[in-house]
């Protein structure tokens, strides 16, 4: 496994060839001091850009035409002398300058149009990844780069293109030659696919034979569900700027994916205040502190993306507000370091279920639940609970899995349709499930109701609308009904309707809302969507509930708000626990979740399940004592702040 450092600086350049006067004020030696006194130790530096412009001395590609020295050569001289690592960044399909000087390497969608944009549209242009051409181009760019520098790694980006596959002449040719019909959707992908991976080989081979152990990583394809790739990557960095695009949700989702790997992973966020590229904006520092803290509350190293000034001189604001952020991330890194992840509920995930995932993913960090998403290829034994959230499909292989999951104890919590066999028909793949489907639910939307002590614990006695109607299914004779679902007088329609929206409760039906049968629950809505659409509540703790019924103790007990989130983390030399605390609110206040101010929390209460006693607890990195009692399942303490991000460690020889 590489070591990845924890503080890293992505600095973009892409530079226009229509700028006059690149590198004029650059000074290497001044930038490498910036960068030390931000405490930054790596920064990956560019040697191509989406422009297409080279900032070395090339004998293949164009050098960018008002660039006088070598500033590729001089960053990296630069920072080695003062031990800072420099992996380089080569742009791959997305390449101006090739694209205007060889259009028969363009990239070109289904009905003849160029991928990306027109040829007057002034933005990047796309190549072909799989052009013969446009291959040797790249991997002689690649090469060369490796050959005349000392690069402490690759940062290959935009390694995609059309989907499901290009329709340039060349591709069409060869998939032709390969027996794949461009027309079937999911041929044509796993051939696209088969030939970038084939593509990655060779540049993972020319690394090896140039650089051996240096890192590689190919950036613009990363997708949950996507782990067939990662034998190329020594690592994985997740693009994450929560402004621009991505927001908020990202990356938590993304980093309890693909930590569970056994690569170490990088978060990558922005100083902009918006994307990349917007040179005029800067972040809030507590923005900036929370995307960073975040990461390592998840297990992830830290990067931070800037974009160099055409003229080569780093703007001072940035590297102060860098350096601040920086700066306490070194001095937690000792409680970060070689740490791993704990989580008791695994997260199931499939390709359709974006929005349920979603409202799932956001159900467990407002809940303080400790999680991973996972897929059918995951570890099912290793987690108390799976939940499989509202439309998970199941074929054989699922089925056996979950089953045999069960049969060693495990717990489940499934929801709408999960359980179906992929072919739909009117049974379960999974009768562990306890009921039987008897269709759509007649009356959408409808209510949930009737629900007891245990699963509407800190829930009013109220009839809550469920958004989506779900289904209606029947019990097993041995099933525990849990709540009942409530009708409407009527569906609203053009003929029927009352009042401003959907039409009151009249009446509980005989239908489940909430079935239990041993160590499965069942939720006849799709629970997940609807908090995804509608966030009440009701929804979250229904759910939390439903986990705490089947789960004997929950990993971090606490009186914290709901905006607070966690990350509970292992070291073993020496052993211990380390429960991170953020308490950071991002509000809307334009098209854009904005965070400006850290939101102390006094005195917190917490219990945090340690099955024994520590032998000290205090806060990091100050390793100021704190006060604590052991029953032999939770440590209990009280913690006095938590000014924006807190770290609590559990020292002992548990683990």
């Amino acid at each position: 496994m590489v070591e990845l450092p924890f503080r890293q600086i992505h600095l973009d350049f892409h530079t226009s060839p229509a700028i006059p006067d690149v590198a004029k004020d650059f000074n290497a030696a001044g930038f490498a001091e910036t960068l030390k006194a931000a405490h930054v130790e790596s920064v990956t530096a560019f040697a191509r850009c989406h422009h297409g412009m080279c900032y070395y001395d090339t004998s293949i590609g164009p050098k960018h035409p008002s660039l006088e020295g070598d500033l590729l050569g001089e960053m990296i001289e630069a920072c080695h002398a003062r031990g800072i690592h420099v992996p380089v960044y080569i742009t791959a399909a997305w390449d101006e300058w090739a694209a205007y000087n060889h259009p028969e390497w363009a990239a070109v969608n289904r009905d003849g149009s160029l991928w990306l944009a027109g040829p007057l549209t002034p933005n990047w242009h796309g190549v072909c990844l799989l052009n013969e051409g446009y291959q040797e181009y790249l991997l002689g760019i690649t090469e060369e780069v490796l050959r005349n520098y000392p690069v402490d790694g690759l940062f290959m980006d935009i390694w995609r293109g059309p989907s499901p596959a290009c329709a340039c002449w060349s591709c069409l040719r060869k998939m032709s030659e390969d027996g794949v019909d461009p027309w079937d959707d999911e041929a044509a992908r796993r051939w696209n696919q088969d030939k970038r991976a084939a593509l990655m080989s060779e540049v993972c081979t020319l690394l090896e034979k140039r650089r051996p152990g240096r890192s590689v990583f190919f950036n613009g394809f990363l997708e949950l569900g996507g782990s067939d790739w990662l034998k190329h990557f020594t690592h994985v960095e997740i693009e994450s700027l929560p402004t621009g695009g991505w927001g908020y949700g990202h990356f938590p989702l993304f980093q309890r994916y693909f930590r569970n790997f056994q690569k170490h992973t990088m978060g990558m966020t922005a100083r902009f205040h918006r994307s990349w590229g917007d040179f005029g904006g800067l972040k809030n520092q507590a923005a900036l502190e929370y995307e960073c803290f975040s990461m390592l509350a998840a297990g992830a190293r830290c990067s931070v993306g800037d974009q160099l000034h055409p003229r080569g001189e780093p703007d001072a604001a940035v590297y102060d507000l860098i350096g601040n952020v920086y700066a306490s991330v070194k001095a937690k890194e000792p409680w970060c370091r070689g740490a791993e992840h704990t989580a008791q509920v695994g997260l199931f995930y499939q390709d359709h279920l974006e929005e349920s995932l979603n409202g799932a993913v956001r159900a467990m960090l407002e809940s303080k639940e400790t999680f991973d998403v996972i897929d059918v290829a995951g570890d099912f034994g290793q987690y108390e609970v799976i939940i499989l959230p509202d439309a998970v499909q199941f074929n054989d292989e699922l089925t056996e899995k979950v089953q045999t999951y069960l049969q060693a104890g495990g717990k489940l919590v499934l929801s709408a349709e999960s359980g179906l066999a992929y072919e739909g028909g009117d049974y379960w793949a999974l009768p562990e499930a306890g009921v039987r489907p008897v269709g759509p639910a007649e009356y959408d939307p409808n209510f949930i109701c009737e629900m007891g002590d245990a699963l509407g614990s800190g829930v009013p006695d109220f009839m809550y609308m469920m958004y989506h109607g779900g289904l209606y299914v029947q019990p097993d004779e041995d099933a525990e009904v849990m709540a009942r679902i409530g009708l409407p007088y009527f569906n609203r329609n053009w003929q029927r309707f009352c009042s401003h929206g959907p039409t009151p409760f009249d009446r509980v039906s005989d239908y489940p809302a909430v079935v239990r049968k041993g160590s499965v629950i069942y939720f006849a809505h799709p629970i997940f969507r609807i908090f995804a659409e509608q966030g009440a509540r009701v929804y979250r703790q229904l759910v939390e509930n439903a986990i705490a019924l089947l789960r004997p103790a929950k990993a971090v007990k606490g009186e914290l708000p709901s905006t607070a989130r966690i990350g509970l983390l292992r070291q073993r030399n020496p052993r211990r626990r380390i429960l991170h605390i953020l308490n950071y609110v991002a509000e809307r206040r334009t098209d854009l979740d904005i965070i400006e101010d850290r939101q102390p929390l006094h005195d917190v209460k917490l219990a945090v399940k340690t099955d024994g006693t520590p032998t000290d607890v205090y806060l990091a990195p100050g390793e100021e004592s704190l006060s604590f009692e052991a029953d032999g399942v939770y440590t209990h303490v009280q913690v006095p702040v938590i000014d924006g991000h807190g770290m609590i460690v559990f020292e002992g020889e548990y683990w």
